[in-house]
């Protein structure tokens, strides 16, 4: 997978968190996203004149309330394809070792196979997962 079909799919699955997403797919939008935020700090510094390590400006903030569905909807379908609850994703509120279990988890190998969640999306034989509306 590369960085604009999963930057496509996690924006257009922004409010499903049905299903399931392999790791490039996360990780390829999380490196968009932190890309596309720092590019938009860049931005509000160089025209602001304000220093970097400033708080965030406007544009920082919208472009981040624009990107959170999309981010936490990746996270859930993440959590899901290694056979986990999205609620799970509230263990991000304990300090560094809900943050560590995250990133092991975020970073762990999918299920190969079909879990409660839908199928493996890297099986042939599975038929691919459809958006329904």
């Amino acid at each position: 997978m590369d960085l604009l079909t999963a930057v496509g799919r996690c924006l257009l699955r922004s409010f499903r968190i049905c299903g399931r997403a392999r790791r490039a797919e996360f990780w390829w939008f999380a490196l968009f996203a932190v890309l596309a935020l720092l590019l938009a700090h860049l931005i509000e510094t160089t025209m602001t004149a304000e220093p970097w390590l400033g708080p965030p400006g406007l544009l920082s903030l919208l472009l981040g309330a624009m990107l959170l569905p999309a981010t936490i909807s990746a996270a859930i379908r993440r959590l899901h394809d290694l056979g986990h609850d999205g609620r799970w994703l509230w263990i991000a509120v304990v300090p560094v070792l809900g943050w560590v279990l995250l990133l092991w988890w975020f970073t762990t190998e999918s299920e190969p196979r079909r879990n409660r969640y839908g199928p493996d999306p890297l099986d042939p034989e599975e038929p691919p997962q459809r958006l329904t509306r």
